[in-house]
């Protein structure tokens, strides 16, 4: 038995939860992190096949899954997934808030979540909305931040937002009942982000899922609405420009994330929406199989068979085309008005004195590489979707 499956049947956590594609009652297993839904039949052999592991009878085991093919194949998949390296997206993670201080934080703010609190934060968000477009004033969002307090603050506020991002996903668990991991910090290919430990969103219906994977956003709209009415009071002590630069780069990271296409909230959204685990692959396997059918009849038949699925490919490949020719258009205009930028950050250079002279090059250069570093890792997206693609139709 330990030969064939080298589990460690002690890690191995058996519970009832719901099936993603119903709201029928099955069982879910656990085992190094890895999520796996089970039939009813497949839980109970499970439970057994446990029993007999801690009474080390290899004999009965053996023909417990001589007996039931299907366990045997759920045993392989957990073997293989648990032995599979974790490749994740984020490097050089490191702890920003461990998991006793995010629950302990994420209890508070689950009261978030109670419908009448909801409602409350709603009005709120409306409310400073409709204010800023009744206001008259200008709003400036043009990045020109003239000092390094200046800059202090504006990081400041950057990062306040985007750990109320993550803070959000944890307390969404919590009111769900359900135990969250860390808040670290690290780099997305080459983009510094913040991230958050929600696995244990599995054990959750779909609907609730989706309020996790929402819950983001919502706390991050909730940071934007103060943003918005300080900017409108004129008198917090912050810059005008300052907070509308804040804001307009918060409102895109909200938008980045909802995008379905990216592989972040607004994709696992969908992917609960549609009932459907694996969206992206199954996606492109719809597409390969569409493209191969040699008949109009037959890729007919394919497309009426899942017509979401084939919806979600053409948002896909419209999305890239229409990423690919704006970073196109933007090289070319870069490349055309490089010696203007130049000229214009040697004139500023020059013009400052010691103190603000290194300020200069890096405010003027700061949209730019924010820009470039946010292109770049959409272009990482898109090679990675056209890769699995063309491995598909090979």
């Amino acid at each position: 038995m330990s030969t064939l499956y080298p589990l460690d049947w002690t890690q191995l956590q058996l519970s009832a939860t719901a099936m993603p594609e119903s709201d029928n009652q099955a069982y879910l297993a656990v085992y190094q992190q890895q999520y796996f839904y089970l039939s009813t039949a497949l839980y109970q052999h499970l439970i057994c096949l446990q029993k007999l592991a801690a009474q080390q009878d290899e004999q009965a085991s053996e023909q417990l899954l001589q007996e039931h093919p299907a366990l045997a194949d759920v045993l392989q998949r957990i073997c293989r997934r648990a032995a599979r390296p974790t490749n994740s997206p984020v490097k050089l993670a490191v702890t920003f808030l461990p998991e006793t201080a995010s629950n302990t934080m994420a209890a508070i703010f689950a009261q978030l979540f109670r419908p009448a609190i909801v409602v409350l934060f709603l009005l709120l968000i409306l409310s400073s909305h409709f204010l800023f477009w009744q206001s008259p004033h200008p709003f400036d969002a043009s990045f020109h931040i003239q000092s390094f307090a200046e800059f202090g603050q504006f990081l400041s506020l950057l990062l306040l937002s985007f750990l109320a991002h993550e803070l959000g996903h944890i307390s969404a668990c919590r009111y769900y009942k359900q135990r969250c991991g860390r808040i670290g910090f690290g780099f997305y290919f080459i983009f510094p982000a913040f991230f958050s430990d929600v696995s244990r969103v599995w054990a959750l219906r779909p609907s609730q899922r989706i309020v996790v994977n929402l819950a983001g956003v919502y706390f991050q709209t909730l940071v934007n609405s103060l943003l918005l009415l300080c900017w409108l009071s004129q008198g917090s002590g912050i810059s005008q420009n300052l907070l509308a630069s804040v804001i307009l780069l918060n409102f895109i990271s909200m938008l980045y994330a909802l995008n379905p296409v990216l592989h972040f909230d607004g994709y696992w959204v969908l992917s609960d929406i549609l009932n459907t685990s694996n969206l992206r692959q199954q996606m492109l396997q719809q597409a390969a199989a569409i493209l191969k059918t040699n008949s109009w009849r037959g890729r007919l038949l394919r497309l009426t068979e899942a017509p979401w699925l084939t919806a979600y490919a053409v948002l896909t490949f419209a999305f890239t085309a229409l990423f690919l020719g704006f970073f196109t258009l933007y090289v070319q205009t870069f490349f055309h008005n490089l010696p203007q930028l130049w000229h214009s950050l040697q004139f500023k250079w020059l013009m400052a004195n010691d103190i603000t002279s290194f300020s200069v090059l890096l405010f003027g250069l700061f949209p730019l590489v924010f820009f470039l570093l946010i292109c770049l890792v959409l272009s990482k997206s898109i090679w990675q979707f056209g890769r699995g693609f063309y491995v598909l139709l090979r």
